[in-house]
Order: C-alpha cells, then sequence, then structure tokens
C-alpha cells in the first residue's frame, strides 16, 4: 500500500509442509481492497488447493511470510498480517485529512514512536484512526521542527500576546519549542503528536 506511487501491498507466503520436504512453493497475493477475512479465506483455499492437489497425502495448513511489498517491515514483524489490515484503515483516514504522501508517512512515524502500538492482548492497536488524528499534531520541516512547532503553538495559543510586540523578537523559539518536545509532544521526521 504505497499511497504515493500507487504501488499495491502484496505478501507472498510459502508451504511449509513443501518447503520442510525439500520443495519451493509459494504464492504472493494482492491485500489493497480486500479485508483480513476474505485474505485469510483466500491463504486457507491456496493451502486446501496445494493438499488437493498434492499426491502426497500430506495436509498443508501451515505457511511462512516469505517476502512482501510496499508494508512497512514494523508491521509485518512485530503485528503480524492482522495489523496490517488496521494500519490500512489508519494510512487512509490520515490520508483523508493530510494527502497521499503525509498521511502514510505521519502514520510510519507514529508507530515508529511508539505514539501508535498492536495491543496483542486486545488484538488491536492502542488508539482508533479518529483518534490519531486528535493527538496529530502537524508536519514541519525535519531540519527545524523545534523552532517551527513554537512559532506555531505561540501563534495558536496567542503565547505572547501580552508580551509588548517590540519585546516579542527576544523570545527564543528554538529553545521553547526543545521544551515542547521534551515535555508535551513527540516527533519523527517532522511529524509532530501530543504525547498522551
Amino acid at each position: 500500500m504505497d499511497t504515493a506511487t500507487n504501488n499495491p501491498a502484496r505478501i507472498c507466503y510459502n508451504s511449509l509442509t513443501d518447503y520442510n520436504a525439500g520443495r519451493l512453493v509459494f504464492k504472493w497475493f494482492d491485500l489493497d481492497g480486500v479485508t483480513y477475512e476474505e485474505h485469510s479465506d483466500e491463504l486457507a483455499q491456496w493451502l486446501k488447493d496445494l493438499t488437493d492437489n498434492a499426491a502426497d497425502g500430506q495436509l498443508r495448513e501451515e505457511w511462512e511470510i516469505a517476502d512482501y511489498e510496499n508494508i512497512p517491515r514494523s508491521i509485518v514483524d512485530r503485528y503480524g498480517l492482522e495489523g496490517f489490515f488496521q494500519y490500512a484503515d489508519y494510512v487512509e483516514e490520515m490520508t483523508a485529512s493530510f494527502g497521499s504522501i503525509i498521511g502514510k508517512a505521519a502514520t510510519d512515524a507514529a508507530l515508529s514512536l511508539d505514539v501508535l502500538y498492536w495491543s496483542h492482548v486486545h488484538r488491536e492497536f492502542n488508539h482508533t484512526p479518529e483518534q490519531l488524528l486528535d493527538i496529530y499534531y502537524g508536519s514541519f520541516d525535519s531540519w527545524d521542527v523545534a523552532e517551527q512547532l513554537a512559532l506555531d503553538y505561540a501563534d495558536n495559543s496567542c503565547l505572547l500576546d501580552e508580551i509588548p510586540e517590540h519585546l516579542q523578537g527576544y523570545f527564543d523559539f528554538e529553545s521553547y519549542g526543545k521544551d515542547l518536545l521534551l515535555n508535551s509532544y513527540t516527533e519523527e521526521n517532522g511529524h509532530v503528536f501530543q504525547r498522551v
């Protein structure tokens, strides 16, 4: 699911029964436009067809992920495929609000920062897509995030309204922004989220 270049998310599975017998039997599956349940059914049907068409009488019910394309590594490694389908919902929601490039990058930044993480107990992410939108502050040039955050924050919160205009130039926005990032916000690649 590379929404910036329209490359589909794909995953390749090996049949473990065949692999253990010294045969490489695999299949690629497109993940865009299908639900987790539909994909699980497709995978089960493929394994059933392999079992039905094999002359060795061995049941094929185990698989391994052999490769994948356009899926963040952290999704596959840490959350499995169920997490990918929920991740796709987050990217869709963020993309609808911020555009394809920023939406995907912001979602990936949230994963990297552990602002968004998978609960193995509840089998879902810790925030809904709407909650992630609520805690997403915005994106800034990554070379100067602290100062840009402070300038935006000061403008939106009327922070300097009580200070005479001729003294406002002495305010250290860079240091204030660094303080905001230490205490109230977190950032990755220019994407800023509120700490919750």
